[in-house]
């Protein structure tokens, strides 16, 4: 005697079980691919990314395993792994810049004590490897910076102007120092400061 409720029974749990291993498959492919390309633009910027590697590393061997959902979940892990490392690297990057920015500003005897303590701040939560709060203050404070920059760059080239103006009506060569000018009103529309 046939037993239709089983065979149906044991048919819809089989069918089930192949769409969820179906659908980790294609979840755990999709992300190691990223967490691969992720990795190759940290690898591209120098980062640090033995960690991550590894991890990535492993969630490929799961995967060649056919252990899906474990694949995902440590492709999910170096994905946050690689992100943290650029968030640090970004972080870092931008520190620089807010520097040779302070830097400009003091040359041009614009001091700005809060920005400087800021800075500290933001260094220090790059060793700590406190990526959200790095990020974040970095993005503050280029924003800062730039805000402060942009203008009094701006009033440097124009004074610098007028000093070429002044020097033209002597009947002076001043033809070099207006091509540096121009480069440097170029430069300052790019944002590109040094």
């Amino acid at each position: 005697k046939a037993d239709f409720f089983k065979t149906y029974s044991d048919s819809k749990e089989a069918k089930e079980i192949a769409e969820k291993q179906i659908d980790f498959h294609q979840k755990a492919y999709s992300a190691i691919n990223q967490a691969a390309a992720l990795l190759a633009e940290a690898k591209k910027n120098k980062a640090d990314i033995k960690d991550a590697m590894s991890i990535l590393l492993s969630s490929k061997g799961m995967f060649e395993r056919f252990e899906y959902e474990n694949a995902l979940i440590e492709a999910e892990k170096a994905k946050e792994e690689i992100e943290k490392i650029v968030n640090l690297y970004t972080a870092a990057s931008k520190l620089s810049t807010i520097e040779e920015g302070l830097e400009i500003l003091s040359e041009l005897d614009i001091d700005k004590p809060e920005l400087i303590a800021k800075v500290e701040e933001l260094a220090n939560f790059i060793k700590s490897q406190d990526q959200n709060s790095a990020l974040s203050l970095a993005e503050e404070l280029e924003t800062s910076v730039l805000s402060i920059l942009t203008p009094s760059i701006s009033n440097f080239l124009s004074s610098t102007q007028s000093i070429i103006m002044d020097a033209k009506e002597l009947n002076l060569n001043a033809s070099a120092q207006e091509e540096l000018l121009d480069i440097a009103h170029k430069d300052l529309d790019k944002r590109k400061f040094k």
